[in-house]
């Protein structure tokens, strides 16, 4: 495939696996109208964020002025957004966590811009002065529970399974939940909760059986020498001229000078060395030949 565009060109591009069957479906994300006409005119789908069921006709209406620009309708569209939900019966936790992802997400203005249109104009103005005033507390505690209610789903079962079906009603054709837990309460007494109910079922634990001998897990490894002593015990010998153990020095393994190499005790080969090579290789002659063993005569 040869490409010549205005920003990229592609020449003599191969797929190496087979195309697919059906053309590769392209979801394209998008808060704003003329994002949201881009998708509704070149893309298969679109990806909402952060959205309150109530926005949702909105941001249909721009997908379908882009479509119209291209002549087609959103009959096979898929219009997907993600939605925080949280499963609780004490919601006050989870309803502080996302209370902080809203306010990371406020400070933004693109998402600033999007949630004034979607009506949470006056939360996001009291929170970004707070922000900047450098109150980033009191820029969370500006999350007003209609602006929770609004962008997030959290409470009983059924409460979320209502809610969310407000979504699907309002138009979306893919709800994505995006589960999130409270870093607080809820997570330890759901944890508590759970080892309690296991401890009752199944009685204490048994201790793990350890040999006598074996050390305690919690006892330290044996540690030898630091990297540091290590150092500073090879500079001293180096001062006081003692060789140091595999260190280099001057001569090298002929014991000749200037080598630079490790100085190691040389050994002749004996009669008994040539009888135990099974298998060598001679320098130089790229193959390997089996060297007889020596006999007396």
């Amino acid at each position: 495939m040869n490409f010549e565009g205005k920003f990229y060109r592609v020449k003599n591009f191969r797929l190496t696996v087979p195309p697919p069957a059906k053309p590769v479906r392209v979801v394209l994300a998008a808060l704003g109208p003329e994002m949201l006409e881009l998708a509704g005119e070149i893309a298969d789908g679109v990806v909402l964020n952060w959205i309150p069921p109530e926005t949702v006709p909105a941001s249909i209406g721009h997908l379908e002025s882009g479509a119209r620009k291209a002549g087609r309708s959103l009959a096979d569209f898929e219009i997907a957004s993600f939605i925080r939900t949280c499963v609780t019966d004490d919601p006050t936790a989870a309803r502080e966590t996302l209370a902080r992802d809203i306010t990371g997400y406020a400070t933004v203005d693109a998402y600033a811009s999007f949630f004034r249109t979607a009506g949470f104009g006056d939360e996001v103005d009291a929170l970004n002065a707070a922000w900047r005033a450098g109150d980033r507390s009191g820029a969370v505690k500006q999350v007003s529970p209609r602006f929770l209610e609004g962008l997030g789903v959290v409470g009983p079962e059924a409460f979320c399974r209502e809610r969310i079906a407000e979504f699907t009603r309002a138009g979306l054709t893919q709800p994505v939940i995006v589960p999130f837990a409270p870093g607080g309460g809820d997570a330890a007494r759901l944890s508590s909760g759970h080892s309690a109910r296991s401890r009752e079922r199944l009685g204490p634990a048994p201790r793990p059986r350890r040999h006598p001998g074996a050390p305690s897990v919690h006892s330290p490894a044996p540690q030898g020498p630091s990297r540091h002593r290590r150092k500073a015990a090879h500079r001293s010998r180096l001062r006081s001229g003692a060789p140091s153990p595999g260190s280099r020095g001057s001569a090298g393994r002929d014991g000749l000078e200037g080598s630079g190499r490790c100085v190691r005790e040389v050994r002749h080969p004996d009669g008994d060395d040539v009888g135990r090579a099974p298998v060598g290789h001679r320098s130089g002659s790229g193959r390997s030949r089996r060297v007889a063993p020596r006999t007396s005569t």
